[in-house]
């Protein structure tokens, strides 16, 4: 048979059986468009997740008293600290009364992260959110003290300003919690003699990251399996619309075997037929949802074709089979 024939049977076809046609070319479409979605919010959030776990902490340790701890043994315990990597926080209204030595990456904004002597010293300098209204550089009051600006950012605990604890005119609660910037093996050596240690509780951010890797792993594994199961279903939809238009051409199938057509002919035929009616739409939808992200569309032009062959390769196969006569005898 040569293409002309062919593509001449291919649009009597699709005029013979115009709704089937088009339901194929919507669900080719509709497939297109919903792995193009799901592996676009896949490799979005694959993404984030691993920006998240670059910057979580790796030598971070949170410790918390299992009850207020006494003013006695809150000295002890920041005495058994390495100098310079724990800080502590007391929120107090709309304010975050911060002592000791912060790291930077507590402050995410415009401006100048507050440096260690800022809180060792106590000087009136703040970190304040952007629903303040406040730029860098102005001058801020809060509960009679005037600070100025450093920096307009996120805080800790939805807090609107960061302040040194020194700052404030009366005494507070003592911190039931503190952040120290060591590995949990060092934290647990320097506070084991203390007569208090019973009470304190360690929170390893390094074991927390590693669990937080590994749910990462298992939310993608089970994505891709409930994709998997889902192109399976949508194939089985396809393939049984495929195997009923099929069925109906049975005829059709029959003469063109009888008129020196050869098995092979006829499953050329249907999948040309069944790729321009369905794969197209399929990958013209992965197109329209994955613009210009050339990876992961190269990734679902691998996977469509796949899904179309799992559609109609079978059926295909099948009608290409049947014995001439059997088919008019039917008909």
């Amino acid at each position: 048979m040569n293409r002309s024939v062919t593509w001449q049977d291919m649009r009597n076809g699709w005029k013979a059986r115009p709704l089937t046609s088009i339901a194929l070319a919507l669900l080719g479409l509709s497939v297109g468009l919903a792995c193009g979605l799901g592996v676009r919010t896949w490799h979005q959030a694959d993404l984030e997740s691993r920006a998240l776990l670059e910057t979580w902490p790796a030598d971070r340790v949170t410790v918390r008293f299992t009850k207020p701890p006494a003013p006695e043994e809150l000295h002890l315990l920041l005495n058994s600290l390495p100098e310079g990597s724990w800080w502590s926080r007391v929120r107090s209204g709309k304010v975050l009364w911060v002592d000791g030595s912060p790291p930077t990456s507590v402050f995410q904004g415009t401006g100048t992260p507050l440096p260690p002597e800022v809180f060792q010293q106590a000087k009136p300098a703040a970190w304040v959110s952007p629903e303040q209204g406040a730029r860098v550089g102005n001058v801020g009051y809060e509960e009679g003290i005037a600070f100025e600006v450093w920096g307009v950012g996120m805080l800790p605990e939805t807090a609107s300003i960061l302040l040194p604890l020194g700052l404030h005119p009366a005494p507070l609660p003592l911190p039931t919690q503190l952040e120290v910037e060591t590995t949990l093996r060092e934290l647990e050596n320097r506070i084991s003699f203390l007569p208090f240690a019973g009470q304190v509780q360690l929170l390893d951010h390094q074991q927390k990251r590693t669990e937080a890797r590994a749910g990462f792993r298992r939310l993608t594994r089970n994505l891709t399996l409930l994709a998997l199961v889902a192109v399976g279903v949508t194939a089985l939809l396809s393939q049984a619309l495929i195997r009923f238009e099929l069925q109906e051409r049975r005829h059709e199938f029959a003469l063109r075997r009888s008129l020196g057509a050869s098995p092979a002919n006829i499953l050329k035929q249907i999948l040309t037929e069944t790729f321009v009616t369905t794969g197209l739409p399929a990958l013209l939808g992965v197109l329209l949802v994955l613009p210009g992200q050339v990876s992961i569309g190269l990734l679902l032009f691998l996977v469509v074709p796949g899904w179309f062959l799992l559609s109609a390769l079978p059926p295909a196969r099948h009608a290409s089979s049947v014995a001439p006569h059997l088919a008019l005898k039917e008909s």
